[in-house]
């Protein structure tokens, strides 16, 4: 009855069945597929752990309630029971390490998810979406190459060729070969589905990018982003409310009260922050290999800290600071300081480039010990051109029109400097050109605000793309001339 849609129908026969049988597994499990297909989640946890209780190697089970627990932005709880299934089970299922695969991906843990999507590959060689994920891992890791091999096995074996393309598009120039292009021009434009228009026209535009044919170029990104841009009207509107209201907030403040004193028994939280597309990453890694520091990513880490201290307290599930009351403070610290403890490996420098978190300051620093944000700029004309080229698909409300696109970034740099006016100890800024030009330069300057030694002192060039704006440069500066209404 459950697989035919009847949910009603199957729910009452379950709950008639547990009346009399009260440890009927196929009945808990079945009221808890059914609670979590109505967004009912807490009855769901509810119902699979009473099966899981009667069945404990059910893996249909263990699947299930982690999949509610990863609904519900409880990723950790959702790692925690997968791993203890697999500790326990007579065979490694595939299922069971995909799923906690993409639980570690969910929450920018890559190195994790490197590791189990991998193993989901090797059980199951066929198993195009564990390979994509597994591609994307890698890619986040900052592989490129391999992450091109596996999306070249993809693209061989026709896994959505212009998904994968759109991939390999924004990856560096240096892992492109013939057989992608070649793949790019085998689709038909005519045949591609209205929903993947826009995909199409932006990986059109970078491949012309790359192929050095630059008076395609920007033609392709005002359709796509046009296309874009009719998806995103509300959220443009929504966007620059809050944007004007942060700012705001933070002109009027003088100080920011309650920064959290230097804890030495913990890492310092480098928050490495810039608008889109200005390097993040790129920094990110110089900063691990030179200075030792263990890499968060995008963690979701801080955010989860913020959630717990709201759940515990009985408030709505949320991720924003300003929603915390004063009493799930010490809960939100407490949780954060257990993650940053766990996902810092004993290094005394613990990075996140996690970009939402830009709306939680300078709050952030009344609830994160030792943190120090590193803000990331670049050229004006690379920047708002990186940013126009890349097919967000959802968020991102203001890339798809260049006035709206600069607008964004006089916004970040003038929020961004008062930040550190409110806080010039714990705040740096520099510039993504200097990476690329004079990494040694940059790091020894981070040491020294840090107080943490530089272990590596040469590097052999850092690949980067400055100056990618420059065919571009005229029309931009002619298209912002004209304001957007």
């Amino acid at each position: 009855m459950r697989g035919k849609g009847r949910l009603d129908l199957a729910r009452r026969e379950c709950e008639r069945l547990l009346a009399e049988f009260p440890d009927y597994y196929a009945a808990l499990h079945t009221l808890g597929l059914i609670a979590s297909a109505q967004a009912r989640f807490g009855e769901a946890v509810q119902h699979l752990s009473l099966a899981a209780a009667n069945s404990p190697s059910n893996e249909a089970t263990i699947t299930a309630l982690a999949s509610v627990y990863v609904e519900m932005g409880l990723r950790q709880q959702a790692i925690e029971l997968l791993q203890r299934h697999l500790a326990t089970s007579p065979k490694r299922s595939p299922n069971a390490t995909f799923l906690l695969g993409k639980a570690h991906y969910d929450q920018k843990e890559y190195t994790y998810s490197e590791q189990y999507f991998s193993e989901a590959v090797r059980a199951e060689r066929r198993w195009h979406e564990a390979r994509y994920y597994l591609a994307m891992s890698h890619l986040y890791s900052g592989d490129y190459r391999k992450a091109a091999q596996e999306l070249e096995h993809l693209l061989v074996n026709g896994f959505s060729p212009l998904q994968v393309l759109s991939v390999l598009s924004e990856m560096p120039a240096e892992v492109f070969n013939e057989s992608h292009y070649r793949a790019f021009d085998r689709i038909v434009p005519q045949r591609v589905p209205k929903l993947q228009e826009a995909t199409y026209y932006f990986t059109r535009a970078r491949f012309s990018h790359l192929r050095g044919d630059h008076d395609a170029v920007m033609p392709d990104l005002h359709t796509a982003n046009g296309i874009r841009a009719r998806e995103s009207a509300l959220l443009f509107a929504e966007g620059r409310i809050v944007e004007t209201a942060l700012l705001q907030h933070a002109l009027g403040m003088q100080d920011v009260e309650g920064v959290l004193p230097l804890d030495h028994s913990l890492p310092i939280s480098l928050l490495i922050l810039g608008p889109s597309r200005s390097g993040k990453t790129t920094i990110e890694g110089l900063v691990g290999t030179g200075l030792g520091a263990a890499s968060g990513r995008e963690t979701s880490e801080f955010h989860a800290a913020v959630r717990q201290g709201l759940l515990e307290t009985g408030y709505p599930s949320s991720t924003s600071i300003a929603l915390l009351p004063l009493e799930g403070y010490a809960i939100a610290k407490s949780s954060y300081r257990t993650a940053v403890t766990r996902l810092s490996q004993g290094r005394p420098l613990f990075t996140a480039t996690t970009p939402a978190l830009i709306n939680e300051l300078p709050d952030l620093f009344r609830l994160v010990p030792n943190l120090h944000i590193l803000f990331v700029d670049r050229d004006r004309y690379d920047l708002i051109w990186k940013i126009y080229s890349r097919d967000y698909n959802k968020g991102n409300y203001y890339a798809y029109n260049l006035n709206n696109v600069e607008a964004y970034v006089s916004w970040y740099r003038e929020f961004s400097a008062q930040v550190q006016r409110l806080v010039p100890e714990r705040v740096r800024s520099i510039k993504y050109e200097t990476a690329i030009e004079a990494p040694q330069q940059l790091l020894q300057q981070l040491s020294e605000w840090l107080k943490i030694p530089v272990i590596k002192h040469s590097f052999a060039p850092i690949r980067g793309d400055v100056g990618c704006a420059t065919p571009y440069v005229a029309e931009m500066k002619a298209q912002l001339a004209v304001r957007s209404p």
